[in-house]
């Protein structure tokens, strides 16, 4: 298991992981703090260290996915600001995928990805991190 605290963003991702936890328990699998230059790893389970082969094996490709992450950014503000301004800020994306849902919180520039089991209500999980952060 990995375990950190927050050093990377300007909001209290500690306490978003604390409620994600809260909130879901073991569906939460990893919790990555994030701005456009580095990310963080403030939690990754056993099964999340064992689906990679180990922390190293982990840390490399989380590193190949957070090369992609200004992708997230760019869908943000393509949203908030050209394609549905009247609806306010984009706070968050969600991708559904068969063996996990991911959930990236924007605040500001910078984020949280939460990695959670496929089946997890994830309205519960938004609000309780959202309140939190």
């Amino acid at each position: 298991m990995v375990e950190n605290t927050s050093q990377l963003v300007d909001f209290d991702a500690d306490a978003g992981l604390t409620a994600a936890r809260e909130v879901a328990g073991d569906a939460v699998h990893a919790v990555i703090e994030y701005t456009p230059d580095a990310f963080s790893i403030l939690y990754a389970s056993p099964e999340t260290l064992d689906t990679y082969g180990g922390r190293e094996a982990m840390l490399d490709h989380f590193d190949e996915v957070h090369s992609y992450v200004h992708i997230d950014f760019t869908e943000r503000d393509l949203f908030s600001e050209e394609l549905l301004p009247h609806a306010g800020e984009v706070r968050s994306i969600v991708t559904r995928q068969d063996r996990l849902t991911l959930v990236r919180l924007f605040h500001a520039d910078a984020g949280l990805v939460i990695s959670l089991d496929p089946d997890e209500p994830i309205v519960p999980v938004l609000d309780a991190v959202e309140s939190a952060i």
